[in-house]
């Protein structure tokens, strides 16, 4: 009895371990497909439901069933990379706005001392 209930937990994780790496697999698949589409499908309008679409073809290509989840899952990671794009997009803007303030400090001060060295 105890060899049978430890050959079963051992059955169920394989199967487990077995599903966790297919769903990683899936997941990884999904975001590549969809930075792809981000790069190849360009034009000036919203093109958010045609890259979608590009991204579920590829994904029945690859023998995958454009279901639900697999639809929520698209709708996740691009939410995710755009969150992450408009914050990188703020730090820079931060960053640059930081710059361009020192630098014209340093230009002030620099007149300001040119100017009273020459009333000097």
């Amino acid at each position: 009895m105890l060899i049978s209930n430890l050959a079963l937990v051992g059955v169920i994780s394989v199967i487990l371990w077995v599903l966790h790496t297919k769903k990683q697999t899936l997941l990884n698949t999904v975001n590549s497909l969809i930075q792809l589409a981000e790069v190849s499908i360009k034009g000036s309008t919203k093109l958010g439901e045609e890259r979608k679409e590009w991204v579920l073809q590829q994904l029945e290509i690859l023998g995958y069933s454009a279901t639900d989840s697999i639809d929520k899952m698209i709708e996740d990671l691009v939410k995710t990379m755009n969150d992450q794009k408009s914050s990188l997009l703020d730090k820079i803007e931060t960053t640059a706005s930081e710059a361009v303030d020192e630098i014209a400090e340093e230009i002030t001060t620099a007149i300001e001392e040119e100017i009273k060295s020459k009333t000097e």
